[in-house]
C-alpha cells in the first residue's frame, strides 16, 4: 500500500542505448549512460558482456619474449608483429614469433629552407628551445638565419657575416646555440641566445687555424668541445667552451695535416681522431683540463694522404667508432670506400673494414640505442665509359642521402634523386642532433636539381645547391603503416619496404645501374654481325612470393663492332642495397638487335640461372660489397636475341622506379597510394598499373597534386569511397576520381580534386574505418562520417568526453557490425546497426568503452579481432564465447540521471527493479546517487552501494531483483550496475556473469505538489 498522497506509477527503462557523454550531466535523458563498459549490443533491445580475449603468446623462436611491441598487421594467411626495432610473423605449429628482420621505422620529414639564387654550400643547422639556426657559405661569406621551428616565421633574415668567411659550424648545447665560422687563419665564435638570435655577435676565439676543425655538445654538460688544425700541422688544439664563456684550451704537439673530428663520450672523455697524412690516429683526452689519457692510438690507414673526411661518434659511453673516406671522393667509376674501426675509452682498437663502397661521407657521426650512424652521399655520373664508346644523357640522376648503422645496414633516406652530391669542402661536415626526447634527430643536407643544357656535350648541368632541413625520428609509427597489394606487404618509411613473408627489402632499387661499358675484344666465337649495336642494364629481383621486382636504367650504351667480335659488357656493382647474399638482386643486360633505330626494342643477353655463372650470356649476381664490378660476355646472333625475353620498358612504357619515403600507404587492387612524401607534401604519389606477379613500381610522374590549402594543414590519411579516391588533410576532404595514368602515361590522371569538406579533416591515417554507410574518421571536432552521399555527418557526441585521447587503430568487425578504435586510454566501440538519427540528430548506433588501457594496436586477421598489448607484450585473440577463467571485467552501466517529475520534481522513488540474464557465478553491484551529487571530475557520488548474489543462480534463467533505496524524496537518481566477483570486494567477475534488459522505477509522485523543496538552508534565498 503506497504512502497518502503519493501517486505510485512504474517507469520502465530499457538498456538498449549506449553511451552519451556530450550531454549535460543533468540534462542526459536514460536509457542513455554515462558509464557504458565492456557491453555490446549483439542481440537488439538488450546490452550484453563483450567477448573476452586470450593472449596468443610473446614467446619467440629460439628463445626470448617480445617487448617494446607497436604494431600487427595480417599478411595474407600470415600474422606480422612490428617491435621498435624487429619484424615478427606467427608461427602456430610452434606457437611463436619467428624474427624476419630489422626495422628501426625511421620517418624522415624534410623541406628546403633561405633558399637563394646562389650556391649554398656547407650548410648546418642547430635547434633549442623552438628556434632553428641555420648557416651556410655562399659566394664569398656565409651566412645566419633563424627561424620559428612551430610556426617557420623567420625570426632573422639570411645575414650575411662578412667577406671571406667560410666552414660554419652550429651546435645546440643545454641553454644557448654556439656559431663557429673561419675568416683566413681565425676562428671566430658567437653564442646565440635561441630567444633572440639576432643579437648574436662574432669575437676571435683562435688564430693560426688551418681550416679543418670540428665541434660537438658535451654530453652532461652546458658546453661544447672542439678541436682545430693549426697553420702549422705538427700540432693541433682541443679546447671546450661553456654557455656562460667559460673556455679551456690545449695544444698537442702532435701532426694534424687533414681533417679533425671529436666526439664526445660523457662529461669527462673526448675522443679526438686526426689524420697524419695517410694514417688515422686516435687522441684520448679527459674533459676537464683537456689533459691527455691515452694519445696516438693508431686506428686505421686511408688510400689517399690526407683523407678527406673523418667522423667519430660515441655510441655508448665506453664506445666509439670512427668513419673516414679512403681513396677520392669522385663521381666516375673509380672506387673509393668508405673505412671504418672502433676505439674504447681504454684505447682498446678493433679491426679497420671497409664500411661501404662509393659513397661519401655527408655528415657527422652520431650515437642512437647502443649504434653509431652517419649519413652517407651517393653521387656518381651516369654512362661514364673509359673506353670512350658513345652513351645517352650523361648526369648524376640519383644523387641521395643515405643513413647506415655501424653493422653496415641501410635504415633511411632523404633528398630523394636531389642530393646535393658529395660533401662539398674536406674536413667539414654538418651536424646531426638530437632535437627531442630520445629518437628525434635532425641535420642540414644539401640540394640541387638536375637541369638541362642544350649546349652542353652532355647536355645536362645542375642548379644551385640549397639547404635542406632534414628531420628524422627512430621508432615512428607513421613508418609502419601497411598496405598490401598481391602477395606482398608494402610498408611505410623512408625507404618503402616490401616483406615476402622471408624479409624485409627494399621496394624497386635505391639507385639503378648507372654505369655501362661494353668492349670489343676481338675475333672470337661470337656470332655478332658488323654494325653497331646499343645495351643497358637493370636491376632484378624475385621476392619469397615469386613477385618480380625490377629497376629502371641511367642509359645505353653503344658501340660499332665487326663481324664475329665478343663484347665483354661491364657493369657496377649496386653497393646500396639490403638484398644480400644468396638472395642478391641480378644484373640483367639487355641489347638491340645490329643497327637498331630509336624505337628499337632490347632483349635480355644475360641468363635468368643463378646457377650459370660469369660465362658467355652467363648470369651476373649483385655483390654489394664489391666497389669493381663485372664483365660478361655477349655471343647472342641476332635471330638467338629476338627469341629472349623483351625489356618491359621497349615503346612509351614508363620507367619502373623506386618509391619516395612516405608516411600514408593505401591499396586497391591494383596500385598503391603513397601521401605525407618527404619533401612533398602536397602531393599523392600512386604506383603504376601493377602486373600479376610483380612488385608495384613507381614513377614520377604518377602524382595527384592536392590543393594546399591555407590552415588545412597537412595530408594525413587516404581511402576509397564509392571507386573514389579521398584525401583527408588534418582540416579538409577531397574526392578525386578516375583512373589515373596507365604504365604508358596514356589516359588521364585522378582529379581534379573536389574538395567535400574545408571544416573537418582526419587527424591520422589510424582514424579512418570504411563501413557499410561510408567513412569513419576522427577530426580534430570529434567523430564524423563522411556518407556514400559525400555529405558529412558528426556522430561523436555520444564520445566526446574521450576526444582528447589519441586514436592509434581504427577497424570493423565484421561478424559484430561494430567499428572499433584503439585510444590511448581505451577501445572505443561503435554498434553501427541502429541508426537514431530520426529523434537523435546526432545519434548514430551505439558507443561503448571497453577497458583495455594497454592496447597500442590491432588488427583483423582470417576473419578474428586482436589487440595488442603494451604490457603484456602480446596481441590478444578475441573468444566467440566465454572459456573458463578468461574473463577479467564486469559488464559495467551507469545511467543518465533519471528525473521522474522532470528536473527538480519531488518523487519518492521506493523500488529498482533489475530485468536481466544470469550468464555465470558474479555478485551484482547496484550504486545509486541523488539529486545530482557529483564530485569536481563529474563522477556520482553514490549514496548506496550494495551487492547482491543473484538467486536462482543458473544460467540462461531471468535475472531479477528488486531493490530498495535509502533516500525518501528525491528529484533526481542515478544508478550503476556493475558486474563483480563474489569477493564483493570491487574486483571483476571471471566469467560472462549477466546480460542486461531494463530496469524499472516504482515511484511516486505527490497528487498536488510537484516541486522539491527539501534543499539545503545555504540553497534557499
Amino acid at each position: 500500500m503506497g504512502i497518502e498522497g503519493l501517486d505510485y506509477r512504474i517507469i520502465h527503462i530499457p538498456l538498449a542505448s549506449g553511451l552519451k557523454t556530450k550531454d549535460d550531466a543533468r540534462a542526459m535523458q536514460p536509457p542513455g549512460m554515462s558509464i557504458c563498459t565492456d557491453a555490446r549490443f549483439d542481440e537488439l533491445g538488450g546490452i550484453q558482456t563483450r567477448f573476452p580475449s586470450v593472449m596468443l603468446g610473446n614467446g619467440i623462436f629460439g628463445g626470448g619474449t617480445l617487448s617494446n611491441v607497436r604494431r600487427i598487421e595480417p599478411n595474407g594467411g600470415e600474422f606480422v608483429l612490428f617491435t621498435d626495432t624487429q619484424l615478427y610473423a606467427w608461427n602456430a605449429q610452434m606457437s611463436k614469433w619467428v624474427l624476419r628482420g630489422s626495422h628501426l621505422a625511421v620517418a624522415v620529414d624534410e623541406a628546403s629552407r633561405f633558399v637563394t639564387p646562389g650556391d649554398q654550400i656547407d650548410g648546418d643547422r642547430a635547434e633549442l628551445n623552438g628556434t632553428v639556426v641555420f648557416a651556410w657559405t655562399e659566394g664569398s661569406g656565409t651566412y645566419l638565419a633563424a627561424s620559428d621551428k612551430t610556426t617557420g616565421a623567420v625570426l632573422l633574415a639570411p645575414t650575411l657575416l662578412g667577406a671571406g668567411i667560410v666552414r660554419p659550424r652550429l651546435v645546440a648545447a643545454d641553454t644557448k646555440i654556439f656559431a663557429f665560422i673561419i675568416s683566413g687563419t681565425t676562428l671566430l665564435y658567437a653564442i646565440v641566445d635561441p630567444a633572440n638570435p639576432g643579437a648574436a655577435s662574432f669575437t676571435t676565439f683562435f688564430t693560426g687555424v688551418g681550416g679543418p676543425y670540428d665541434a660537438v655538445r658535451i654530453e652532461g654538460s652546458d658546453g661544447v668541445c672542439g678541436a682545430h688544425q693549426r697553420t702549422v700541422t705538427t700540432a693541433y688544439t682541443v679546447w671546450t667552451v661553456t654557455s656562460a664563456n667559460v673556455i679551456v684550451t690545449l695544444t698537442k704537439a702532435r701532426t694534424c695535416d687533414g681533417p679533425i673530428a671529436i666526439a664526445s663520450a660523457s662529461a669527462n672523455v673526448l675522443q679526438v681522431v686526426r689524420a697524419f697524412g695517410a694514417l688515422i690516429q686516435g687522441d684520448i683526452v679527459a674533459t676537464a683540463g683537456l689533459g691527455d689519457l691515452i694519445n696516438n692510438i693508431a686506428i686505421g690507414t686511408a688510400a689517399v694522404s690526407p683523407p678527406r673526411q673523418i667522423a667519430v661518434a660515441y655510441p655508448t659511453a665506453s664506445l666509439a667508432w670512427a668513419f673516414w673516406t679512403s681513396g677520392s671522393e669522385t663521381s666516375s667509376l673509380n672506387d673509393f670506400t668508405v673505412e671504418f674501426n672502433s676505439i674504447t675509452t681504454s684505447g682498446v682498437v678493433g679491426t679497420q673494414a671497409t664500411f661501404r663502397h662509393r659513397l661519401g661521407i655527408a655528415s657527422r657521426a652520431f650515437g642512437y640505442a647502443g649504434h653509431a650512424y652517419v649519413w652517407l652521399a651517393f653521387a656518381s655520373d651516369s654512362g661514364t665509359s673509359i673506353h670512350g664508346n658513345s652513351s645517352g644523357v650523361r648526369a648524376q640522376l640519383q644523387n641521395t642521402y643515405f643513413l647506415y648503422r655501424d653493422d653496415g645496414t641501410i635504415h633511411a633516406r632523404c633528398a630523394y634523386s636531389n642530393g646535393g652530391g658529395f660533401a662539398a669542402t674536406a674536413g667539414r661536415l654538418p651536424g646531426v642532433a638530437l632535437i627531442g626526447g630520445s629518437t628525434d634527430f635532425a641535420w642540414c643536407a644539401t640540394t640541387r636539381r638536375r637541369i638541362d643544357l642544350g649546349g652542353s656535350a652532355d647536355h645536362t648541368g645542375f642548379g644551385s645547391r640549397s639547404p635542406r632541413d632534414v628531420a628524422f625520428t627512430f621508432d615512428d609509427d607513421r613508418a609502419r603503416r601497411c598496405a598490401r597489394l598481391g602477395a606482398t606487404l608494402y610498408i611505410t618509411a623512408s625507404i618503402p619496404l616490401q616483406y615476402d613473408g622471408v624479409q624485409l627489402a627494399e621496394v624497386g632499387f635505391l639507385y639503378y645501374p648507372w654505369y655501362f661499358d661494353p668492349l670489343a675484344v676481338g675475333a672470337g666465337s661470337g656470332l655478332l654481325l658488323a654494325g653497331t649495336y646499343t645495351w643497358k642494364a637493370t636491376m632484378a629481383w624475385t621476392n619469397a612470393q615469386g613477385e618480380l621486382d625490377r629497376s629502371t636504367t641511367a642509359t645505353g650504351m653503344s658501340l660499332t663492332v665487326p663481324n664475329l667480335t665478343a663484347v665483354l659488357l661491364s657493369v657496377l656493382y649496386l653497393n646500396v642495397t639490403s638484398r644480400t647474399g644468396v638472395r642478391a638482386p641480378a644484373i640483367d643486360i639487355w641489347r638491340t638487335p645490329v643497327n637498331p633505330l630509336a624505337d628499337s626494342p632490347f632483349y635480355l643477353v644475360s641468363s635468368q640461372d643463378p646457377n650459370a655463372g660469369i660465362v658467355a650470356n652467363g648470369y651476373v649476381r649483385n655483390v654489394d660489397a664489391d666497389g669493381v664490378g663485372v664483365a660478361l660476355p655477349d655471343n647472342f646472333a641476332d635471330a638467338t636475341l629476338i627469341s629472349k625475353e623483351t625489356n618491359p620498358e621497349n615503346g612509351a612504357v614508363l620507367e619502373y622506379l623506386a618509391p619516395p619515403g612516405a608516411q600514408i600507404i593505401f591499396a586497391t587492387d591494383t596500385r598503391i597510394f603513397l601521401a605525407g612524401v618527404s619533401g612533398d607534401p602536397d602531393s599523392v604519389w600512386y604506383s603504376r598499373l601493377r602486373r600479376v606477379g610483380e612488385v608495384a613500381s613507381f614513377h614520377d610522374g604518377l602524382t595527384i597534386p592536392i590543393p594546399p590549402d591555407i590552415g588545412a594543414g597537412p595530408i594525413t590519411a587516404l581511402a576509397y569511397l564509392n571507386e573514389t579516391l579521398i584525401v583527408f588533410r588534418a582540416g579538409a576532404i577531397y574526392a578525386l576520381s578516375g583512373l589515373g595514368f596507365d604504365n604508358t602515361a596514356g589516359g588521364q590522371n585522378f582529379g581534379p580534386a573536389n574538395r567535400l569538406s574545408s571544416v573537418v579533416g582526419a587527424v591520422s591515417a589510424e582514424s579512418v574505418v570504411l563501413v557499410p554507410r561510408g567513412l569513419i574518421f576522427k577530426s580534430a571536432k570529434g567523430w564524423y562520417l563522411l556518407e556514400n552521399n559525400w555529405n558529412t555527418r558528426y556522430i561523436g557526441a555520444d564520445v566526446a568526453k574521450f576526444d582528447a585521447e589519441t586514436v592509434l587503430a581504427a577497424h570493423v568487425a565484421p561478424a559484430y557490425h561494430q567499428a572499433r578504435f584503439v585510444t590511448s586510454g581505451r577501445i572505443l566501440v561503435l554498434d553501427y546497426l541502429t541508426d537514431r538519427a530520426d529523434h537523435d540528430p546526432l545519434g548514430w548506433g551505439n558507443w561503448s568503452s571497453w577497458s583495455i588501457g594497454d592496447a597500442v594496436h590491432a588488427a583483423v586477421w582470417n576473419g578474428t579481432y586482436y589487440y595488442l598489448s603494451s604490457s603484456s607484450a602480446a596481441p590478444f585473440q578475441e573468444q566467440a564465447s566465454y572459456p573458463t577463467g578468461s574473463v577479467n571485467y564486469g559488464l559495467d552501466v551507469e545511467l543518465g540521471w533519471i528525473k521522474p517529475a522532470d528536473l527538480q520534481g519531488a518523487v519518492k522513488i521506493d523500488q529498482i527493479l533489475i530485468l536481466g540474464e544470469h550468464r555465470g557465478v558474479h555478485a551484482l553491484r547496484i550504486r545509486t546517487a541523488f539529486d545530482y551529487q557529483q564530485d569536481a571530475a563529474g563522477n556520482a557520488i553514490y549514496t548506496d552501494d550494495v551487492y547482491w548474489t543473484p538467486s536462482p543462480a543458473v544460467i540462461g534463467k531471468p535475472l531479477q531483483v528488486s531493490r530498495g533505496t535509502s533516500r525518501g524524496r528525491c528529484e533526481a537518481i542515478k544508478i550503476r550496475i556493475t558486474a563483480a566477483s563474489t569477493a564483493k570486494d570491487g574486483t571483476p567477475p571471471t566469467t560472462e556473469a549477466i546480460k542486461l534488459t531494463g530496469l524499472a522505477l516504482r515511484v511516486g509522485f505527490r497528487k498536488t505538489e510537484t516541486a522539491y523543496k527539501r534543499l539545503p538552508a545555504a540553497q534557499k534565498t
